[in-house]
């Protein structure tokens, strides 16, 4: 069983208190005034809430895994080792505000599924995914040692038609962003989207049935 990108939203109740003391989903009680409780109430607030949900599934179906789809922290701005450390300077951008996959892996997930696109054409896509990848935490020492117990896959990637303006060069972006999740141990992967036609701001796998072969292979 999967859930899809959880997120908190870093501009209502409890980030917007700047004082005083909060009483977490886990029973702990966090000082507002302070970034590292109130980053510590941010993520164990996601895995109290996978605690319970792994519970609830396990206890019916012993032997189900539970993960969760999460899109990375920089598609929406965010950077929890810089400015937004502590869910602080929302702004007015995106206030949504995504775990990481190292903080998702650390609880009582199964495994965690990373969603992944090229949007910025200012950078080549291997930097762009290198930076989406190192913002969901998967480059750092904590996640290298989780990942010996548990896996991640490429749970979202495809290719937007602002990107890509014809499918050949959609193609050589798709199997690029795969080759270098395999490259990084991602033990699999499913593009977005395989089929559904309606959505026209991305190419689907059913554009050429040779890719459906590359694809697989």
């Amino acid at each position: 069983m999967e859930m899809d990108e959880f997120s908190l939203n870093g501009r209502q109740w409890p980030f917007t208190l700047t004082e005083g003391m909060f009483t977490g989903p886990d029973g702990r009680a966090y000082d507002m005034s302070q970034d590292d409780q109130r980053q510590a109430l941010y993520e164990n607030s996601i895995l109290s809430y996978h605690a319970r949900v792994s519970k609830a599934v396990k206890e019916v179906v012993p032997s189900m895994l539970v993960g969760e789809g999460v899109f990375v922290p920089r598609a929406v701005g965010k950077d929890y080792e810089g400015k937004h450390y502590g869910i602080r300077n929302m702004g007015r951008r995106d206030p949504r505000c995504p775990p990481k996959a190292s903080t998702i892996l650390n609880g009582a997930l199964d495994f965690v599924d990373v969603h992944v696109y090229y949007t910025k054409p200012s950078t080549t896509l291997e930097e762009s995914y290198r930076l989406d990848m190192k913002s969901t935490g998967l480059y750092s020492q904590e996640m290298q040692g989780v990942l010996k117990d548990k896996p991640y896959i490429l749970g979202e990637f495809g290719s937007f038609k602002f990107i890509a303006t014809t499918f050949d060069q959609a193609r050589k972006n798709i199997l690029k962003t795969r080759d270098l999740a395999l490259g990084d141990n991602a033990q699999g992967y499913m593009m977005w989207t395989f089929d559904t036609f309606e959505q026209r701001c991305i190419w689907q796998a059913m554009e050429d049935e040779a890719f459906l072969k590359e694809l697989s292979d």
